[in-house]
């Protein structure tokens, strides 16, 4: 169990944080906003209160933080997801790892911003109510395929180390 919890952490992390580098990258050629995760803080600590949704720019500004809170989040689930897969694929999968089931994984992860970020965070289910749902969606699915990879990488980084 130690295993599946520390390979899970760290590839977790390493799928995160690659995931985030895509999003800097984008922003800095497309000038495409990045989610501040301080939002996925104040949406949660909302819902026991019963409001199921929060918009972005209107009421108070994030504090920091919510902003760390959302962070520490975000990072969180992605050692969840890395959990799952683990458990999904088998432990093995780490030390001889497969872009393949990687890759779908990641694109399955997608589904859980579809229908429960950008809903909780007004913008819809499957984005619908973004100015532009269809480019919307594209990056979603193309930022949880990063994530995917970045699970590949991480594994294949680690086994190349012979960690």
């Amino acid at each position: 169990m130690s295993g599946l919890f520390i390979d899970s952490v760290v590839l977790g992390l390493g799928a995160s944080l690659i995931m985030d580098g895509w999003a800097v990258a984008r922003w800095r050629l497309t000038g495409a906003p990045m989610l501040d995760y301080g939002w996925l803080a104040r949406w949660l600590a909302g819902v026991p209160a019963g409001r199921v949704s929060v918009s972005p720019g209107q009421g108070a500004p994030l504090t920091a933080l919510e902003r760390w809170i959302g962070w520490t989040l975000h990072y969180g689930i992605g050692v969840f997801y890395a959990a799952v897969f683990l458990v999904l694929v088998g432990e093995s999968w780490r030390f001889s790892p497969d872009p393949g089931p990687a890759l779908v994984y990641g694109a399955v992860t997608s589904l859980a911003p579809f229908v429960i970020l950008q809903p909780a965070l007004g913008r819809g289910a499957f984005a619908s109510l973004t100015p532009a749902p269809w480019m919307a969606r594209v990056q979603t699915v193309l930022t949880h395929l990063i994530f995917g990879a970045g699970l590949y990488w991480t594994a294949l980084i680690l086994t190349m180390l012979g960690l």
